[in-house]
């Protein structure tokens, strides 16, 4: 379903695209590695990712400290409030999810557009490609009640079990979901953790969260994606 509605402010949506006919998007842990990173930074940051970390490069190369350079950063080109908050988020092999709540007014607009054209733009320089790396315009469906959100994020979660990707049991070893940031503390990163349920942050209670959605997500209607 493409966007047939405004995004509103403090509203909640689950967003996806794939690649371009149904291409991969992650042909390598650096793939996945470098999309993560700009999932955090293009929400908090108006300045190029890829730039930032040409210069950091150029500054141990000389061996300069780059302590202020990042100060400047901070202090110039991060945002006063971030785009958006990340509640929860997947990278399967061919397609992503995230599951976001915008902050401040065209915050989705203006973080999505960042964040697809900077991965592009990587994709290109990396592999020689050209063109898109997405298979049009993201998608995105607005949630409607808190009830939908614990279900779409096990939905989400989900995602590289029903692929095959990971077992059941395998599924807190999965690298490229939000999982990881629930389980660690230290790794909250950008997380929310307001709106999200306390299971989340418990590896047993997670396990069992997953676990007792009996895989039935019907109810999710156009929130749930099929066969993308």
């Amino acid at each position: 379903m493409r966007r047939k509605h405004d995004f509103i402010t403090g509203s909640i949506y689950h967003v996806y695209n794939r690649g371009v006919r149904k291409s991969k998007i992650y042909n390598s842990p650096s793939d996945y590695k470098r999309w993560e990173e700009l999932v955090f930074w293009s929400s908090k940051h108006n300045y190029p990712y890829s730039l930032y970390l040409s210069q950091i490069m150029q500054y141990r190369e000389k061996n300069h400290r780059i302590e202020a350079f990042n100060n400047r950063i901070e202090t110039e080109y991060k945002y006063q409030t971030p785009l958006i908050n990340i509640l929860a988020y997947v990278e399967m092999p061919n397609h992503f999810h995230l599951v976001i709540e915008q902050n401040v007014d065209m915050g989705i607009m203006t973080y999505m557009k960042k964040l697809q054209t900077a991965y592009a733009m990587y994709l290109n320089l990396k592999y020689d490609f050209s063109g898109s790396a997405f298979e049009g315009i993201y998608k995105s469906v607005p949630v409607i009640s808190d009830a939908q959100l614990i279900q779409l994020i096990k939905y989400v979660l989900h995602n590289p079990i029903e692929a095959g990707l990971v077992s059941p049991r395998g599924i807190l070893t999965y690298q490229w979901s939000s999982i990881k940031n629930y389980l660690d503390k230290t790794n909250l990163r950008g997380i929310s953790k307001d709106r999200l349920p306390e299971e989340l942050f418990n590896s047993i209670k997670l396990v069992q969260f997953l676990q007792n959605s009996d895989q039935d997500f019907g109810q999710l209607g156009e929130l749930a994606i099929d066969n993308i």
